[in-house]
């Protein structure tokens, strides 16, 4: 149920395009015009068929296959809430197979009240891929474009990091020159990250799992906000190896690095007490306190993370807990219809597994 470090990190790759991407170089700036809108056809919300002047677009970049995506959804239908007078527009796009119409409108139904913006299908033309993502050299989705009243590309980047710069784009205040500055910053710090990628993949692949936590060790000093994402990551091999400075780790990851991150705290917890990972010397009383800390950040909603607290609940020894745990994570999963079966299951036999123990 839970990650582990070759899907973490090679989903985060790929998704990111930061293996894939190609050499053309990149036309489409921060400061361009903005492309036309060509579509294969309109999913729900009222068709645009146009840029109009002095209104604000969001043109985001999608698929049903791409799990980051699903994430993103709810977050961007919070957003056109709280921007009324911005038009988002969710581009399907990278669809297997491409004209896979009735897959679309069926997600899309199926997200409701949850997916609440204009939706589209770019279809095997690729216009939009073409003369947005390719051009901008975007290879990874979930993808946003910021489109302001001057018809201009204003920002490029992922949809979690947005709100910030819509605001100053509505409220007249963002400067195109110095965002266009910040992405050139941006772009050689991921030419930096991309290149220590490869070179961790080469290591991971012929088995220097010691050589790859250097590698990851080194990229985190060249481009330091890659920890947020990575640090996980490079615990899991910690963890794996028998480092002993893998709970010192797993320490200034909690206090310094990803302490708001539930997801990634979730990971590190479930890594300490993880059978399969089998950690050396776990800190089962500080992998409770991660899971905690990651239970409350997702406010108890996550079936995945309260599993985790009540796994690290019964490594501690704290059986009552973890069986109160493990009851509300099996409710929570059962309550949600996006959760497999398996999963279901999965929870349903740790919290046996619980119970019997308690005897």
């Amino acid at each position: 149920m839970k990650n582990s470090f070759i899907f973490k990190l090679w989903g985060a790759v790929i998704a990111s395009g930061l293996l894939t991407h190609g050499a053309a170089a990149q036309s489409l700036k921060v400061g361009s015009d903005a492309p036309a809108l060509k579509v294969a056809g309109w999913v729900k919300g009222k068709p645009v068929e146009k840029f109009e002047p002095g209104k604000v677009y969001v043109v985001e970049f999608w698929a049903t296959w791409c799990g980051p995506c699903r994430q993103t959804i709810p977050h961007l239908t919070e957003l056109a809430k709280k921007f009324k007078d911005v038009t988002f527009i969710g581009v399907d796009s990278f669809e297997r197979p491409a004209d896979n119409l009735d897959a679309v409108k069926k997600f899309v139904a199926d997200m409701g009240d949850k997916m609440d913006y204009a939706v589209a299908v770019d279809g095997s033309a690729k216009f939009m891929a073409d003369n947005w993502m390719t051009a901008a050299e975007q290879d990874g989705i979930p993808t946003a474009f910021i489109v302001n009243g001057d018809k201009k590309v204003a920002w490029i980047g992922h949809p979690m990091e947005m709100e910030s710069v819509l605001a100053k784009v509505v409220s007249g205040e963002q400067n195109v020159e110095d965002q266009a500055k910040k992405d050139e910053i941006k772009a050689a710090d991921q030419q930096k990250l991309r290149e220590h990628l490869k070179a961790f993949q080469e290591k991971v692949q012929a088995g220097d799992f010691k050589g790859a936590v250097t590698e990851l060790d080194a990229t985190f000093k060249d481009v330091p906000a890659t920890e947020k994402q990575l640090g996980a990551t490079k615990f899991e091999f910690m963890a794996r190896l028998g480092d002993p400075g893998a709970n010192a780790y797993a320490k200034r990851l909690f206090e310094e690095i990803i302490k708001d991150d539930a997801i990634n705290l979730n990971q590190i917890a479930w890594y300490m007490v993880d059978d399969e990972v089998d950690m050396k010397d776990a800190d089962y009383g500080f992998a409770v306190k991660i899971a905690e800390k990651a239970v409350d950040l997702s406010k108890s909603k996550d079936a995945s993370i309260l599993d985790t607290l009540g796994y690290a609940y019964f490594k501690n020894k704290q059986l009552d807990k973890a069986i109160s745990i493990q009851e509300k994570a099996v409710k929570v999963a059962e309550a949600d219809p996006e959760v497999p079966e398996e999963t279901k299951q999965e929870l349903r036999d740790r919290l046996s597994k619980f119970k019997k123990a308690k005897g």
